[in-house]
């Protein structure tokens, strides 16, 4: 279960959570990497949700048998467009172009070396920001005993950005990011 862990707003700005609070706050079995809106042998690729679209978009010009269903998936593929991302759709369920790269264990070496990654701090003077609009590549998905997702950590290590649906955004110094990538790298990430 996420406990703790929310956005709030101060005046006009909002408060970010820091990744060692999102972290430590959440009380997980295992975790689940992905990585996404990339093309790789197993999932789709962006790409080809485009050229679906496309081919739809000709095939629905003049209403036939089928028209209602291709209707309904184009809706469908267009919210993975011209929009920001997330390895969780709005229905919960997986974005299409996600892979699951590697599954580490609750208390493994793995999963101590990847809390040393995303929980140690350092000094806010030598980081930076990022204004750019962030592509989600890679995330970090956690189960509970039942197997459920308690949450999913959404990360952009090229704009240097992580989001979850429930913290919102989450503060995260450059050498996390470069920590963490190496990290992922490790277990088979393309980053």
């Amino acid at each position: 279960m996420l406990t703790g862990v929310c956005q709030t707003v101060n005046s006009k700005y909002l408060d970010r959570v820091k990744l060692k609070h999102y972290i430590k706050n959440i009380h997980y079995e295992y975790i689940e990497t992905y990585s996404l809106l990339r093309e790789t042998k197993n999932s789709l690729s962006y790409e080809d949700l485009l050229n679906e679209i496309k081919a739809l978009e000709e095939s629905i010009k003049e209403p036939k048998f089928g028209w209602y269903r291709q209707t309904k998936r184009l809706s469908e593929l267009k919210k993975y467009t011209n929009q920001t991302q997330y390895i969780l759709t709005d229905s919960h369920n997986f974005h299409p172009t996600s892979e699951k790269i590697s599954t580490i264990n609750k208390n493994d070496v793995d999963d101590l070396l990847l809390n040393n990654v995303l929980c140690t701090e350092y000094n806010k003077a030598n980081d930076f920001e990022s204004a750019c609009a962030p592509i989600y590549r890679d995330a970090l998905v956690f189960y509970d005993k039942s197997n459920s997702i308690i949450t999913a950590l959404n990360i952009c290590f090229e704009c240097k950005k992580m989001y979850s649906e429930e913290a919102g955004t989450i503060s995260a110094h450059y050498k996390n990011y470069q920590n963490l990538a190496e990290f992922l790298h490790r277990k088979g990430h393309e980053i």
